[in-house]
C-alpha cells in the first residue's frame, strides 16, 4: 500500500527523525527521489507558474535571486529593507561530499542514479 509523503511525515515525528543516524546513501536516495518527483510535477505546470532557483546561485547572489523571487511571487511585495536583511543571512559553506571517503562518494553516486 502506498502512503502519500504528506501522511508519512505526520506518522514520523521530526524529533524522532532527527535522533536517527541516516546512512548517507539512504539520504541520497531519498533526496534524489524527491527531486525527481518534484521535477515531474513541475513539468505538468505552465512555465509562467514556475520559478527555478538554485541554492548555489542564491548563495552567490542573494539580493539578485531574492529580487527574482519577489518579482515572481508579487512585485507589489518588493521591499528594499527586507531584501537587504534576507541577503545578509547567507552563510556559504564548502560542499562536504568532496571530503567523503571514496566508498561513501560511490554509494552516494549510486543512490542518485
Amino acid at each position: 500500500m502506498h502512503i502519500p509523503a504528506r501522511i508519512q511525515m505526520r506518522l514520523m515525528p521530526p524529533k524522532w527523525l532527527l535522533s536517527k543516524e541516516i546512512p548517507l546513501a539512504s539520504f541520497g536516495w531519498l533526496w534524489s527521489g524527491m527531486i525527481e518527483k518534484g521535477t515531474e510535477f513541475l513539468k505538468a505546470l505552465h512555465l509562467e507558474r514556475t520559478l527555478s532557483m538554485r541554492f548555489e546561485t542564491l548563495l552567490k547572489s542573494p539580493n539578485k535571486e531574492m529580487t527574482r523571487f519577489i518579482e515572481f511571487v508579487g512585485p507589489e511585495l518588493a521591499n528594499q529593507q527586507w531584501l537587504e536583511e534576507v541577503s545578509a543571512l547567507r552563510r556559504p559553506k564548502a560542499p562536504v561530499w568532496p571530503r567523503l571517503e571514496a566508498t561513501q562518494q560511490a554509494r552516494l553516486a549510486e543512490a542518485r542514479a
